[in-house]
């Protein structure tokens, strides 16, 4: 009586023990199966998502390559100031002119201040794409626009651009505003492509086109005895004086703007010096300045002039 419960306890617990053996070698297997399965599952989501990125990769690749191509080619337009100046009121910007300057002494520039930029057309020579000036790669995007030229024959809407991009506190337009905002981080490449593939400035830009136009050939492919035109952009940004040119790697500082005085005192000793490298041999050169609209300047005089008029006869 006393070796039979004994013994049924010690079988019941050998079973017991058994059936917790069982029961935790079967969760183990479960526990390694679900394992492999997470672990599976976890590299065949790896390698679809590692597919998906490298896909999508490959088609912002193809994008960005075929980017600049996009769309009809862009026009040559002839250097005028009264066709940058129709140019710059399509794009949407109202308060700003272009005029012809035929020198750059300090009497040029009467009565045409603000001076927003200088936009200066040369013949363009291989030395000067090699340009040896150290260009800015560390400035900060939203405070500088500046971009790089990926599209032949845009050089001088560009260069306009580069200066109405710069100039603080200016009413741009529903457009440009949009753009401007819409490209504020983008490096100089990126901008530059989202140049050439708006079609609103793409649009205006070639319904200037000429059947003649003073800029022959593509800028930077043309071959044999062609002449290449180039336009680039001088203009304050702070408390600096800038040249931007498209073909360069970024801007070109030139120099502090001393207190009180003019930015175009520290731009034209640059300008000059870039025409004397000619030697005489080229002359074809063009200056324009990109001012304030003198008309809307005249009205806005006029309407103050008679309201002072207004109130002196209401005191008398």
């Amino acid at each position: 009586l006393g070796v039979a419960p004994l013994r049924a306890c010690t079988q019941e617990g050998k079973g017991r023990a058994l059936l917790a053996e069982e029961t935790s070698s079967s969760r183990r297997e479960e526990t390694s199966s679900s394992r492999r399965e997470e672990t599976s599952s976890s590299r065949r989501e790896e390698t679809s998502s590692s597919r998906r990125e490298e896909t999508s990769s490959s088609r912002r690749q193809r994008s960005t390559t075929t980017m600049a191509d996009s769309g009809p080619p862009w026009c040559t337009i002839e250097s005028d100031p009264g066709v940058f100046t129709e140019l710059i009121h399509k794009i949407g910007v109202k308060d700003v002119q272009v005029e012809e300057l035929w020198s750059l002494d300090e009497a040029a520039f009467h009565n045409l201040h603000p001076v927003y930029g200088l936009i200066f057309l040369f013949k363009l020579r291989p030395e000067d794409v090699r340009d040896d000036r150290a260009a800015l790669t560390d400035y900060e995007p939203s405070e500088l626009f500046f971009a790089r030229q990926v599209i032949t024959n845009a050089c001088a809407t560009q260069a306009i651009l580069s200066i109405l991009l710069n100039i603080p506190d200016m009413d741009l337009g529903d457009e440009l505003s949009s753009f401007k905002e819409f490209t504020s981080h983008f490096d100089a490449e990126m901008r530059g492509l989202a140049i050439s593939n708006s079609e609103v400035i793409r649009d205006v830009h070639n319904s200037f086109a000429r059947p003649e136009p003073f800029v022959k050939g593509s800028e930077v492919e043309a071959t044999g005895d062609d002449d290449v035109y180039h336009f680039i952009s001088y203009l304050p940004v702070g408390d600096a004086a800038y040249e931007l040119d498209g073909l360069q790697r970024g801007p070109i500082k030139l120099g502090d703007i001393k207190p009180g005085g003019s930015w175009i005192d520290v731009a034209r000793p640059v300008i000059e010096e870039r025409i004397r490298t000619y030697q005489g041999s080229e002359i074809r050169f063009c200056l324009m300045a990109v001012v304030g609209n003198r008309l809307r300047r005249l009205e806005r005089e006029v309407a103050g002039k008679r309201a002072y008029l207004r109130a002196l006869c209401i005191k008398l």
